[in-house]
């Protein structure tokens, strides 16, 4: 049996990358939630492919940890692993400070603009899913103008953390509490102190995790 040739082995790619980008993007942005099984058959006839590329696509989520499967289990969106989350926000805090001390002396009036337009847009929006996007954009601002080796760190660990930020977007007080740590972020940007950015950016992601971990607990009674 001859081999496929380079027009089909492109369109199996394509249909692969279509398949992984829609179901990384329902797992982090709704509506599939931990836990949830996930059927190929359902999956291709909704994207209008064959199954072989969603099972690769699947392959692959697992290999990311979003996707927990094996021979006689049924395929389902992993649990999020709390136990690193404590660890996640502290790195995360860091770099993402650092992020902010390297950006501070590179940012202009545009850059101050496009945040505001990220932090007033948070204010008016409730979705989760549209709430952490908005939020990595803002953060995306300045981390741009500290250079792609920090950003690609941090976009590891923002990976992990996606679905837990959106957990804490489900709750209203968290959410009013974020704008307000944003708006000390743009404040501190806004005074040119490097220093002063990054604390506030640090202490976003402190703040973050502390108010997730007592909106876990209390999920726990």
């Amino acid at each position: 049996m001859p081999l496929p040739g380079p027009e089909t082995a492109s369109s199996f790619a394509n249909a692969q990358d279509l398949a992984y980008s829609a179901i990384r993007n329902w797992i982090f942005n709704g509506p599939l939630k931990p836990g949830e099984i996930i059927r190929d058959v359902d999956v291709a006839t909704l994207l209008g492919i064959s199954r072989t590329p969603v099972r690769e696509a699947i392959i692959r989520l697992a290999q990311e940890g979003l996707i927990d499967f094996g021979k006689g289990r049924k395929t389902r969106v992993s649990i999020p692993n709390v136990a690193r989350a404590p660890d996640l926000y502290r790195i995360g805090g860091t770099l993402d400070g650092l992020a902010a001390e390297w950006a501070t002396p590179k940012l202009t009036a545009a850059h101050l603009d496009q945040m505001r337009a990220c932090h007033a847009a948070m204010n008016d929006e409730k979705d989760a899913g549209r709430l952490v996007t908005l939020d990595l954009e803002l953060h995306a601002v300045f981390r741009a103008l500290a250079g792609d080796v920090l950003s690609g760190m941090l976009e590891g660990i923002e990976m992990e953390i996606g679905r837990f930020e959106r957990l804490a977007f489900d709750d209203a007080e968290i959410r009013s509490l974020t704008w307000g740590d944003h708006s000390l972020i743009i404040d501190a940007f806004a005074s040119g102190d490097p220093q002063a950015a990054a604390q506030a950016v640090k202490q976003n992601w402190l703040n973050a995790w502390n108010r997730l971990e007592q909106r876990l607990r209390a999920a726990k009674g």
